[in-house]
């Protein structure tokens, strides 16, 4: 029997290494266009990066980028997640409700000695 190679479509993502604590401690619950392109600007300026950098590393002018970290809406999620992952964030897609489980799964609620 041949298999043959899964392609990007057959599956929802990749697989999770296991979490680290202090990682997921500054984890961001998204809800609007205003909260990711406020996390956009912070992550910029945490790795020092002028708006123009940024924008010509992932080849978008500096107002298209302005406009993300204002809260644009109406960008590609493609662009968004293009993004991201240049900043080196990984975006995590919950199932609803699962977050009021998620700090105890992860052992995240137990209080530092």
């Amino acid at each position: 029997m041949t298999t043959r190679p899964r392609s990007r479509r057959d599956g929802p993502g990749r697989p999770l290494p296991p979490p680290d604590p202090a990682v997921l401690r500054r984890a961001h619950r998204l809800t609007s266009a205003v909260e990711l392109g406020a996390l956009l600007r912070a992550e910029r300026a945490l790795r020092a990066l002028t708006q123009a950098e940024m924008a010509d590393r992932l080849g978008m002018t500096r107002q298209m980028l302005v406009g993300l970290e204002n809260g644009a809406e109406g960008v590609g999620i493609g662009t968004v997640l293009r993004l991201l992952a240049d900043l080196g964030v990984t975006v995590l897609a919950l199932p609803a409700g699962a977050m009021a489980d998620l700090p105890e799964a992860l052992g995240l609620d137990r209080k530092t000695e």
